[in-house]
């Protein structure tokens, strides 16, 4: 008999903290509120910024970067300036929008809902800034699948279905579903615009190139992110979570695929 462990559906019931996915969703939260332009160009510090006591790092030392550079080259700096011009209560609430923080509602055992704040109060500034790259909070695969849909599906989210449709044994539809939109969570212009930075990532200089496919144009984000380590308290410096997100084809999607490891 296979143990419990065994048998767990990790894509619904794991928790686990994002990393630079969630800078997908930052990027369009502040489009969405006007925060930024698709242009402007953001300091990125060379690598290293100060915010209170804390040093927040680039994998790669760059200046001034776009929004487009910041997805494709992954700057935590530049993404947690920009969430910090659009500001906690807002980024909090797209997130929410986005199904960060609440079950997808699949009819499965034991969905987790993962975990977008301490209970009861805001974020503090440096929260923010770790939030808007990941940190911090914690999802599932599923709601990371949900969350990249409504990009894909041109800002709506859609209500998650396990089964497409039952027939009887003569053929006959016994039941189908059908696709209902649950909300809009940002305007179809800016999902247009945040697929057309995501492709970036995956052509040459992004950090998901290995997961470009002949004859399509893939729109994803990578993601490494540190695991907390419980006996200190800290993250890890050798154990990481790593992830991909992304849809195919870009300009009229029809999978999205979320793989975490």
């Amino acid at each position: 008999v296979s143990d419990a462990e065994s048998r767990r559906n990790r894509a619904v019931t794991d928790r686990f903290e994002p990393g630079s996915v969630m800078k997908v969703f930052t990027m369009a939260t502040a489009f969405a509120t006007g925060a930024i332009k698709p242009t402007e160009p953001i300091y990125c510090e060379h690598g290293h910024y100060q915010l209170g006591r804390v040093t927040i790092h680039d994998t790669h030392l760059n200046d001034w970067l776009t929004p487009t550079q910041i997805l494709a080259k992954s700057s935590n700096i530049g993404t947690l300036k920009i969430a910090l011009k659009v500001g906690e209560p807002t980024l909090y609430a797209t997130y929410r929008k986005f199904g960060f923080g609440e079950p997808t509602g699949l009819p499965l055992p034991g969905e987790a809902s993962g975990v977008l704040r301490p209970k009861g109060r805001p974020w503090f500034e440096v929260e923010t800034a770790n939030a808007s790259f990941g940190q911090g909070v914690s999802v599932s695969v599923m709601q990371l699948a949900m969350a990249m849909s409504a990009i894909a599906n041109g800002g709506n989210l859609y209500e998650p279905i396990l089964v497409k449709k039952v027939q009887d044994a003569r053929g006959n539809i016994v039941r189908e579903a059908t696709p209902r939109v649950r909300r809009e969570v940002v305007p179809k212009h800016v999902a247009s615009l945040v697929t057309e930075m995501l492709t970036a990532v995956v052509e040459d200089g992004g950090t998901g190139m290995e997961a470009a496919v002949p004859g399509f144009r893939v729109a994803g984000k990578t993601a490494t992110a540190q695991k907390a380590d419980p006996a200190t308290g800290k993250y890890s410096e050798d154990k990481y979570t790593a992830s991909f997100v992304g849809f195919l084809p870009a300009e009229n999607p029809r999978l999205v695929i979320a793989v975490v490891l």
